[in-house]
């Protein structure tokens, strides 16, 4: 073994050649069939030379004895700047890539390796361009030696809910032995039923199956448009909404963060020059100087925590309901493109240690099992073992093309970098690989979310899956689809760590609260704060109320007149139909108001009670029974309640007197006690900005300041 050899094998902290490399077979770029590359010598090259990629491509004629799986180390110098990726063809088709670090020496080769299958006798391997240059000295080739698991099976979150541990039980015991295709949703506004979500759609046509796995963003949940446009109050609520509804169909929610710049002066999360729109957002002006600690008494922290901890509301929400999700946060950060990712790895670690210890520690998520975005190469990216649950791929080929291997070079190449402790898969992908190829190969990914839209579905010139192709992943006998799961046991805790808005007192049931939702959910400036809007003919509100006994009672609706006054719904009890009008068209836009439906009979057991839209874009806010004996006045008494927060920071309470208030932040802390009065003032200047609950009597409102 050569000098720089075994200074390269001993030294070098990606993935490398051990020792055995002494009897792996030895191939000479300057021997490879070069195009466009460009022939070098330097005195510390194998043979005195080595070839300069540039733009250019390189392919050797590799022999085995056996078909099987093998390792190709690289042995390589990058002094071009950051990192470089390449793709890696076998006997023509599409294997991965290998990303090159930079090096320090233009003439000092180290090797990095990847994993691959070559069939016996002749074989061609190919690096080709992607980008960035890079020179290659030569290539190893030997035969892979694959290690067995020994998976962790404690949650990195301490006291996690039942049905999270649950979860990641069933993510460990089927590890190696099933994978899960998933797929990304998008128009989730405009598309309310789970099962009718485009891409959802199109798998289930195709292979009459429905996938297990939904992934979900928090991409409207924060940033510049989050608290004024209903729009994106709409899609940020239809994320837990959706959730909640796959999570009872037995399936598992994935849920990623697009955090746009927290300051709300940009709608972007990209940094400059990696997409449009952008923001030049630097986290670091949150640290004290010199240090990667936070200044607590910063503008920038106080915007990043306010951000962390109405996402962490939107976590609770789903905790709340006894739904355990994947949790992505701050992903593809060492790719530099987003703005969490722009400061290198040391300022991220402080970062995403901060999004997990607000979480976890202060705001009490425990229903999250956290996933930590990997390229393989950037190892010194990764939060440590005590921060993650899975060590996930995000996979694209690049040129864009369909191709569904097993990935087993990436895969390997995680559990190389990360070691055999935790679970890996593929929280990202174009393509999604065969199952069959997986196990075949070796590389069983736990999971596997192809993105949405035209990677999920054909569109134009683009194919990378395929009805075809869905129709195999989902009926492979190594897929789990949505109506293989068994439904999860796990019933939500009894202390959620924040007030339920959806507990009912039996009499009052809000509207976005309802056993099934199928419209669009937004703000209204009555009793919870939320309303379910009816826009569109087949939008419905269902509820199912279960009655210990049988019994007549009168029935209300409450609105908001979001757009305006005056339009009609129709209501059905048990089947029995009625159409109200909710107020007039002089009523003013913004107001709130109730309406008596009428008179039914419920009987014992469960009732039906649906709202269909009759005239559309009227909002609901709640329904509520009242049994024959009590008055309207009694009926309606807790809703001449409102709660307001005005520029000037002082919420005021009307409508309360007599009952016992409780205001309480987003991190379950109770802030301020007392008993009403007519009127109450209370200043929040000394408040954080965030979440807070203020609880009057069996009423929850949400504020944001």
């Amino acid at each position: 073994m050569n000098k720089t050899l075994r200074k390269t094998l001993l030294g070098f902290s990606c993935l490398l050649a051990t020792g055995s490399a002494l009897a792996a077979d030895k191939y000479e770029a300057e021997e490879a069939v070069l195009d466009n590359c460009v022939k070098a010598t330097a005195s510390s090259a194998s043979g005195g030379s080595y070839v300069k990629m540039q733009s250019g491509n390189m392919t050797f004629n590799v022999s085995v004895q056996e078909a099987g799986t093998y390792d190709i180390t690289i042995f390589f110098s990058q002094t071009y700047g950051d990192t470089k990726t390449q793709n890696l063809v076998v006997n023509g088709t599409s294997a991965g890539s290998v990303t090159f670090p930079q090096t320090e020496s233009a003439t000092e080769f180290i090797g990095i390796s990847s994993t691959l299958k070559f069939k016996e006798g002749e074989n061609t391997f190919s690096i080709t361009n992607s980008w960035g240059w890079v020179d290659i000295d030569y290539i190893t080739v030997e035969k892979h030696g694959f290690t067995a698991f020994e998976l962790s099976k404690t949650l990195v979150t301490p006291d996690p809910i039942e049905s999270a541990q649950e979860l990641y039980d069933f993510l460990t015991e089927n590890f190696g032995k099933k994978t899960i295709a998933g797929v990304m949703t998008d128009k989730i506004v405009e598309i309310n039923k789970l099962e009718e979500q485009q891409e959802i759609k199109f798998i289930t046509e195709a292979s009459g199956k429905a996938p297990a796995l939904v992934g979900f963003d928090f991409l409207h949940t924060t940033g510049k448009s989050s608290d004024t446009n209903s729009w994106h109050q709409s899609y940020s609520t239809k994320t837990v909404t959706l959730g909640t509804q796959l999570w009872k169909n037995g399936g598992i929610p994935a849920y990623c963060w697009h955090w746009k710049d927290p300051r709300k002066n940009d709608e972007a999360f990209y940094n400059p020059g990696s997409g449009t729109p952008s923001t030049d957002f630097d986290f670091t002006k949150g640290f004290k100087a010199g240090t990667t600690e936070w200044d607590t008494t910063s503008s920038i922290y106080q915007a990043i925590v306010n951000d962390i901890d109405i996402v962490s509301l939107q976590l609770k929400t789903l905790q709340c309901k006894g739904v355990a999700v994947l949790w992505r946060p701050l992903h593809e950060a060492s790719g530099g493109w987003f703005w969490w990712g722009s400061k290198g790895a040391k300022n991220y670690l402080a970062l995403y240690k901060l999004v997990f210890d607000r979480m976890v520690k202060v705001n009490g998520v425990r229903n999250a099992i956290w996933v930590w975005n990997t390229d393989g190469s950037d190892k010194e990216w990764y939060p440590g073992d005590e921060y993650v649950d899975i060590i996930a791929r995000d996979f694209y080929y690049y040129p864009r093309e369909t191709n569904h291997a097993s990935l087993i070079g990436e895969f390997e190449k995680l559990k190389n970098a990360f070691g055999n402790k935790k679970i890996i898969t593929l929280a990202e992908n174009g393509s999604t690989p065969y199952p069959s190829e997986m196990f075949a190969d070796g590389a069983p990914w736990s999971y596997s979310m192809a993105w949405y839209g035209d990677y999920a579905m054909p569109t134009g010139s683009y194919d990378d899956n395929t009805a075809e192709s869905w129709d195999k992943v989902m009926n492979s006998e190594y897929n789990l689809s949505l109506g293989d799961m068994a439904g999860w046991k796990s019933a939500a805790p009894e202390d959620c760590g924040i007030p339920d808005p959806c507990k009912s007192d039996g009499k009052t049931y809000e509207a976005e609260c309802a056993n099934e939702v199928n419209a669009s959910i937004e703000k209204v400036k009555c009793r919870s704060g939320e309303g379910v809007n009816l826009q569109n003919n087949d939008d419905f509100i269902r509820f199912n109320i279960n009655k210990e006994e049988a019994g007549t009672y009168r029935l209300f609706v409450g609105y908001a007149t979001n757009y305006s006054g005056g339009k009609v719904v129709t209501c059905l009890v048990n089947g029995e139909k009625k159409d109200i009008a909710l107020g007039t068209e002089d009523d003013e836009v913004g107001s709130c108001g109730e309406v008596e439906v009428g008179t039914f009979d419920l009987k014992k057991g469960e009732n039906e009670i649906q709202i269909i839209p009759n005239w559309t874009w009227a909002v609901i806010d709640y329904i509520r029974l009242s049994e024959t004996g009590n008055t309207a006045t009694d009926l309606i008494e807790s809703d001449k309640i409102s709660v307001s927060l005005n520029a000037n920071d002082e919420l005021t309470i009307k409508g309360a007197e007599g009952k016992k208030v409780a205001i309480i932040d987003a991190t379950g802390r109770r802030i301020l006690d007392f008993s009403a009065s007519k009127e109450n003032s209370i200043s929040a200047k000394g408040w954080s900005q965030g979440v807070y609950f203020i609880k009057i009597g069996e009423q929850t409102i949400k504020i944001i300041k």
